[in-house]
């Protein structure tokens, strides 16, 4: 599968290109210059709910 990352949820496989990842701390994607120009195509966890 070469350079992706690849990750299997019950029957279903997801593959990735790339991954941030994080915990205990928050960043601001917009106010890192090294995110900014594609900050608003990252999602945090602000931005997904959980439905139980």
């Amino acid at each position: 599968m070469g350079d992706r990352i690849v990750t299997q949820v019950n029957d279903d496989v997801f593959e990735f290109d790339f991954a941030i990842a994080g915990t205990g701390y928050f960043v601001d994607p917009t106010k890192r210059p090294e995110l900014a120009d594609f900050a608003q195509h990252i999602a945090l966890w602000r931005d997904r709910t959980l439905a139980f």
